[in-house]
């Protein structure tokens, strides 16, 4: 048995999209703070 999660990041590339435009601000530290927020979840 596996699990495989796939996250696209940050928002706006392959298939993720926001209905904020603000959420596609983007940067390494920005990106791996959404990416780290999201793994804590």
């Amino acid at each position: 048995v596996s699990n495989v999660l796939y996250l696209d990041s940050p928002a706006g590339v392959g298939f993720s999209y926001s209905n904020s435009s603000s959420d596609y601000t983007t940067g390494d530290l920005q990106t791996a703070s959404d990416t780290h927020q999201f793994l804590l979840k």
